[in-house]
């Protein structure tokens, strides 16, 4: 019902304003689970390091609806995880068994969803961009 919502507001917005991306509220809970279902494509990209990259928040969210599906575009705070790239398969990193490392590397991610009919979506990385080491206290 919510998904259905969304599709029709972005469809009336992209009639009204031409074909671009709408500024979604990225604290929406519907947008973070998209985000982990991205999850192993975030990982499946070669990186450095010894641990798997979890989104920790949404820093912006942008949907488009065109004639193919509609475009979801997450930039995610990502950093990295407690599941050691060479124990878990980037196919298996959820929130379940992956939670935040207390120190490591940190990223903003931009990842992109295209939402098609018949279940075809598909996942990619559109931009990654390294922010450094971090430490919690």
């Amino acid at each position: 019902m919510i998904l259905a919502y969304l599709v029709f507001l972005t469809a009336v917005h992209s009639l009204i304003w031409g074909n671009k991306f709408v500024e979604q509220n990225p604290r929406d809970r519907l947008f973070m689970q998209k985000v982990w279902t991205g999850a192993a494509v975030i990982n499946a990209e070669p990186q450095e390091g010894l641990w798997h990259l979890i989104p920790v928040e949404l820093m912006r969210v942008r949907t488009k609806v065109r004639n193919d599906g509609v475009y979801y575009q997450f930039d995610a705070f990502c950093r990295e995880s407690t599941c050691a790239r060479h124990k878990v398969s980037p196919a298996f990193v959820n929130q379940e068994l992956c939670t935040e490392r207390s120190s490591g590397w940190s990223y903003l991610i931009r990842l992109v969803l295209v939402e098609m009919p018949k279940n075809r979506s598909r996942y990619f990385v559109e931009d990654k961009q390294f922010l450094g080491m971090f430490q919690h206290y």
